[in-house]
């Protein structure tokens, strides 16, 4: 439990087990942290190639969730999506980092497009397609 002493926390450190190679790792203020908390964080500093793998991945993955909240979030003005769209589009690009899909597109209202795609460098590509079509109708 952590105990304050003027001013400042103190934190107890306890330690996590890589998910790859096992090796354990000291995790300061990890006292209130769960099982799985604390192997994703020691799994996250560990030095070995798999858990540098897993890290590469994890970063793409939240730069493409980035690109979806600028693109199509509530800060994208007239483009912004509700959220169970937006929750949609980051489902696909949980599955692309996971190699399970390569590309996905996806048709909106006023013929805006979202394309989501694993490109030539293993990176995440968003990308918004706005077509803007004019018509009457008499």
């Amino acid at each position: 439990m952590p105990r304050e002493t003027k001013g400042t926390t103190e934190t107890k450190a306890v330690t996590g087990v890589c998910r790859f190679c096992c090796q354990t790792r000291v995790i300061d203020g990890g006292a209130d942290m769960t099982e799985g908390e604390k192997t994703e964080k020691a799994t996250m500093y560990c030095n070995c190639d798999a858990a540098k793998v897993y890290r590469e991945r994890m970063q793409r993955m939240s730069l493409a969730e980035q690109s979806i909240e600028v693109l199509f979030g509530e800060g994208a003005g007239s483009f912004a999506q509700p959220g169970v769209v937006t929750q949609l589009m980051k489902i696909g690009v949980s599955a692309m980092n996971d190699g399970d899909i390569k590309s996905m597109t996806i048709n909106l209202n006023k013929g805006l497009k979202c394309k989501i795609a694993v490109v030539a460098d293993d990176k995440i590509k968003v990308s918004r397609e706005a077509k803007s079509v004019v018509e009457r109708k008499q």
